[in-house]
């Protein structure tokens, strides 16, 4: 008879001939189906016995023959790292301050250029992989969307998916509210006819948000292609403390085109004006935060702005700098933002007006982002348009982005922009 192991999230078993993937192992065994993502929920009794029966198998050649991300490759390092080093600690007391006390120091000699973590962070991390019997692998899996989804938001995206693509993307109906009644049809099949599906604000915002543009597209027929060449001129991420950071927006002029067509399967095209935020290191030239809205430039965006710096959540790259440099825009005399600052302890100046060379690393990032990105975008208007000899009715025939779209694509180059070795950008 087999002896069942303990288990843990990302290992895959064959099941029925279907092999499924372990995404809990708390209260329930949850097995996620690896080609469509089916949910299995199974008591742990009930696991065993099947397992014993050999109903249940162990893919063992597959188990963890994922592709991680260098984020999570880095994760995992990290934990490796610091929690290997605490359970081996000769004190045989691996949650103790001094425990915590030799394990930073062993780290910042050994591995300068891990993050630096306390004793709360290490405690807290040697208390959460315990279930996992320190598979630093599995837990750092088990952080995905997917697997911290609910079983039945797992099958309602699934069924959104599939009435979106059946009744939308095959274009037998002409708007997407016309797919939700399929949607509540599959709902209804699925969890019973007096269950309650999402309403069709949220059906929308699932199709805006989840379905991407490349599957949009394709409806007409369309193949959309990424132009990522402008990671070419990102820079690296520091590790030293940000002393002065630099402040300044950016109006954006474009044409974007409506979220659907009107009734007789048109889209239209508007002429919108963004207002861009950022904040860029002076050292490295690294964006360390932004913000962007459709309202004219104002206190509480900088204030927004300025908070994206601080944040460094999702290890994202950021931190409180020492000093700050504003430009002389009316967002940046903002009196609620100087005495936000003040109570902080955080100096600040101002640019001299038309002196772009009192803040050059986030004029530089600008020309960037003209040059890499909002040139390759259709519905762009530079500034000047008439004095360039650009045609505005031309722009607005080209295939042209939502908001949100321009939003999204936006972000994936904001993250892309760190990438590179500043000291050959």
């Amino acid at each position: 008879m087999p002896i069942l192991r303990e288990i843990s999230p990302g290992e895959e078993y064959k099941f029925e001939d279907e092999i499924y993937r372990v995404s809990d192992v708390t209260s329930t065994f949850v097995l996620m189906r690896s080609h469509d993502g089916k949910i299995l929920d199974m008591a742990p009794l009930e696991f065993k016995e099947n397992y014993r029966d050999r109903k249940i198998t162990s893919v063992v050649s597959q188990a963890f023959h994922v592709k991680f991300t260098e984020k999570e490759k880095n994760k995992i390092k990290l934990l490796e790292t610091y929690l290997e080093s605490a359970l081996n600690h000769p004190s045989g007391s691996p949650t103790s301050p001094n425990t915590a006390k030799d394990v930073i120091d062993f780290v910042k000699q050994e591995h300068p250029k891990l993050a630096v973590m306390s004793h709360g962070w290490l405690k807290n991390h040697i208390t959460k992989l315990l279930p996992y019997h320190y598979n630093y692998s599995a837990f750092v899996l088990s952080k995905r969307p997917e697997y911290r989804q609910t079983n039945e938001e797992i099958e309602n995206e699934r069924l959104m998916f599939k009435a979106i693509q059946e009744k939308f993307l095959n274009s037998q109906v002409k708007f997407i509210k016309h797919a939700y009644p399929h949607y509540e049809e599959l709902f209804r099949k699925s969890f019973g006819a007096g269950a309650t599906p999402l309403c069709l604000t949220s059906f929308q915002t699932f199709y805006n948000e989840k379905v991407s543009r490349e599957q949009k597209y394709s409806r007409f027929g369309k193949k959309h292609l990424y132009d990522n060449t402008y990671v070419t001129t990102a820079v690296m991420r520091t590790e030293r403390a940000f002393e002065l950071v630099e402040y300044d927006t950016k109006v954006i002029h474009g044409f974007f085109r409506s979220p659907e067509p009107d009734e007789e399967g048109l889209y239209t095209a508007k002429a919108i004006k963004l207002v861009l935020y950022t904040g860029i290191d002076a050292h490295s030239s690294a964006l360390l935060g932004w913000y962007m809205s459709d309202k004219a430039e104002n206190g509480e965006g900088v204030m927004r702005t300025i908070r994206h710096t601080f944040n460094t959540k999702g290890e994202k790259l950021g931190g409180i700098p020492d000093e700050l440099r504003f430009d002389n825009g009316s967002g940046f005399i903002y009196q609620k933002l100087h005495n936000w600052l003040k109570d902080l302890g955080i100096q600040w100046d101002f640019a001299r007006k038309e002196h772009g060379q009192d803040k050059p690393h986030v004029e530089r990032f600008y020309r960037t982002l003209t040059t890499h990105f909002l040139s390759q975008y259709p519905g762009f208007v530079p500034k000047d348009p008439r004095n360039k000899n650009i045609c505005l009715k031309s722009i607005k025939s080209q295939e042209l982005w939502t908001v949100s779209e321009f939003l999204a694509e936006f972000e994936v180059f904001a993250n892309n922009y760190n990438k590179r070795d500043y000291d050959n950008a």
